[in-house]
């Protein structure tokens, strides 16, 4: 299976997003513990 360097792009770009939407989540998710308690 050849991966197209397009592909890669896109595929590090999506991990890239995934990666940055999931940090801010996580520090929402903390906010939100800290705030609480």
């Amino acid at each position: 299976m050849r991966t197209k360097p397009q592909v890669r792009r896109l595929f590090f770009f999506w991990i890239k997003v995934v990666f940055k939407s999931d940090f801010i989540s996580a520090g929402k998710i903390r906010n939100c513990i800290d705030g609480s308690g």
